[in-house]
């Protein structure tokens, strides 16, 4: 009977051990996992003169990519894989500003990616992207940081570590947890790994239209730029700049800015002297944005409030008037500044001529 009483003692104990030892959470789902499981929801966006990524949000058929990526074209394709392609039948809403379009196909899809809190994002959190760099290494993973949130209220970037390439823009930024975060639309050219995402929060004025929308071929009518002679170039406007402009702005502020200028007009100054007038306005755009969102030249505000009015008026100008306007000023901040930072008696580093080769350049440049 002892015997008998001290077994289902031990018993007893046993169960109660084991009742009461506490559950480890469930750990995280590893990056292999998580690509697996988002890669199917991650789309190559075909359309005549280029490509770019995107990603479904609804499995009724509304896909996510960039603006400038659809920008004046059509028809537009949804490549899934080679041999599952499905053409847009409606452009239902975009975001110039934001680089932002959704688009919806005929038929529903199997899968959809989720979107997350964009608003919680921190500097330092990881995060990773997949899409199809060059229009045909679909699926392409790579990882990183959010190294700084840029700008504030309406134009907002996610400054990224995640390396991105031509072809990626448009493509979906996740979060830890697998959700969409952001959406890539810049990149610094010159492999610094600074590359920018629009803050996915942006995508919901886009998702409450998802019932209206305008055919492809509507869209590039309307989005369309007028037809530029390629032989001709862009000329440089000459432009006055305010007085209170460079107030308070500190020498290694300056030293910023007339880099990050210098790097934009050796890149785009090709572009425009060709007649490339939209390559050359998103270098010239991608720069303002980044300088502006720059939370680290909060001493130059005079400054970035001048180059953000300036991005958002010209767009109602004709593109070779707002090249040239973005041109001029980009070339009098850089000379003023120039002139404030170099004695009088030494000269200025000119730009280099129409034509002219320049090694090792690299800048801003906008839609990827």
């Amino acid at each position: 009977m002892p015997e008998l009483f001290r077994s289902f003692s031990l018993g007893l104990t046993a169960a109660c051990i084991c009742a009461c030892a506490p559950k480890l959470p469930p750990k995280p789902p590893t990056l292999p996992d998580l690509v697996a499981k988002r890669s199917p929801g991650v789309v190559r966006i075909e359309v005549p003169e280029g490509y770019g990524s995107g990603f479904v949000i609804d499995r009724a058929g509304l896909v996510v990519t960039g603006y400038h990526v659809i920008e004046g074209q059509a028809p537009i394709e949804v490549v899934f894989t080679e041999d599952q392609r499905a053409p847009v039948v409606q452009v239902v809403a975009w975001d110039e500003l934001h680089d932002l379009a959704l688009l919806k196909i005929a038929g529903p899809t199997p899968v959809a990616v989720p979107l997350g809190d964009s608003t919680r994002v921190r500097a330092g959190e990881s995060v990773f992207t997949i899409s199809s760099p060059f229009g045909t290494l679909d699926h392409t993973v790579t990882d990183g940081l959010v190294s700084s949130v840029r700008g504030v209220d309406d134009l907002q970037l996610f400054q990224i570590s995640a390396p991105i390439s031509t072809g990626s823009s448009g493509g979906p930024l996740f979060n830890q947890a697998g959700e969409v975060v952001g959406v890539t639309t810049l990149i610094v050219s010159g492999g610094q790994n600074v590359n920018f995402a629009v803050p996915a929060a942006y995508l919901k004025n886009l998702i409450a239209q998802a019932n209206v929308g305008i055919t492809p071929a509507q869209f590039a009518a309307r989005t369309a730029e007028p037809a530029q002679p390629k032989s001709t170039a862009v000329a440089v406007a000459d432009v006055s700049l305010p007085a209170d402009v460079f107030t308070s702005c500190s020498l290694a502020s300056q030293d910023v800015i007339v880099s990050a200028l210098a790097d934009a007009e050796r890149v785009a100054t090709p572009l425009c002297e060709r007649g490339e007038l939209d390559a050359c306005l998103r270098i010239y755009h991608g720069a303002s944005l980044g300088l502006w969102a720059d939370t680290g030249l909060t001493d130059c505000g005079n400054l970035r409030a001048f180059l953000r009015a300036v991005s958002e008026d010209s767009q109602e100008q004709p593109p070779d008037q707002r090249v040239a306007w973005l041109r001029g000023v980009f070339v009098e901040v850089r000379t003023q500044l120039a002139n404030l930072q170099t004695p009088e008696d030494e000269p200025i580093t000119p730009l280099p001529a129409a034509g002219e080769k320049v090694d090792g350049a690299s800048g801003l440049a906008g839609g990827f």
